[in-house]
Order: structure tokens, then sequence, then C-alpha cells
């Protein structure tokens, strides 16, 4: 399991946390490169165009102090979800 860093929020059950690129490879390429997955989305992605995704997700971190967090279950150890938040940090 790959280190926790950039807790946002924590409970006793889950974390949220800033996306990391190495998320590219835990988790995303298995969603951003299944077609059933990505069948509301124009196409899939190359891991290229995951690593640019996370890079803006990482910016508006930077620009604008909120973005797309990693919710972790705390529980399960291969539980992984992304969720938008429309607070800021």
């Amino acid at each position: 399991m790959h280190p926790i860093t950039n807790k946002v929020l924590q409970t006793e059950r889950m974390m949220l946390r800033q996306m990391e690129r190495g998320d590219v490879d835990v988790a995303l390429m298995g969603i951003f490169s299944d077609p059933v997955a990505m069948r509301y989305y124009p196409n899939t992605k190359s891991h290229q165009e995951a690593e640019e995704w996370v890079r803006r997700v990482q910016e508006s971190y930077r620009d604008h102090g909120f973005g797309l967090w990693v919710a972790v279950s705390k529980t399960r150890a291969s539980s992984w979800d992304s969720a938008a938040s429309p607070c800021r940090r």
C-alpha cells in the first residue's frame, strides 16, 4: 500500500487526501483504461493523459485551495475512490 501523505480529513473508518502522481499506477489506470467505467466519458485515457489529469488536479489545489480528493478506506486496503470537494482548505 502506498504511503499516506497530504491528509485533508480523517475519520475512524476513512480518510480524504490530496491526489498524488503515484495514484495513476495504483488506481487511476484501472479506471481510465476501462471502457465500461469510462462509458459516459468521450474516451478512455492513456497513462500520459492520466498523469496530465492528476497534474491539473494538483494545480487546482495550488491555485484554488481545493480539488478532487482521494477517499481511502481504513478498513479495506484496496479501497480507493475520488471525491469532489466544494470547500476550500
